[in-house]
């Protein structure tokens, strides 16, 4: 899980334009590192009070429900 400050109106639009890079490199070293896939990516936006799940080709976000 990464922590983003965003408190505009298009979260999910702002993760895929701005952050789907960093997410895959995170998920390629953690892989790299324990040898295991990634089970989820998450961002949480705590300014907005959402979590969103990164999800197929990391292309793709959507709320996490609580």
């Amino acid at each position: 899980m990464d922590h983003k400050t965003y408190p505009g109106n298009d979260p999910e639009g702002h993760i895929r334009a701005h952050y789907l890079g960093q997410m895959d490199a995170y998920q390629r070293a953690v892989e790299a590192a324990t040898g295991r896939p990634v089970q989820r990516i998450l961002m949480h936006l705590p300014a907005r009070g959402k979590v969103f799940e990164v999800s197929g080709p990391l292309d793709q976000t959507h709320p996490v429900e609580k």
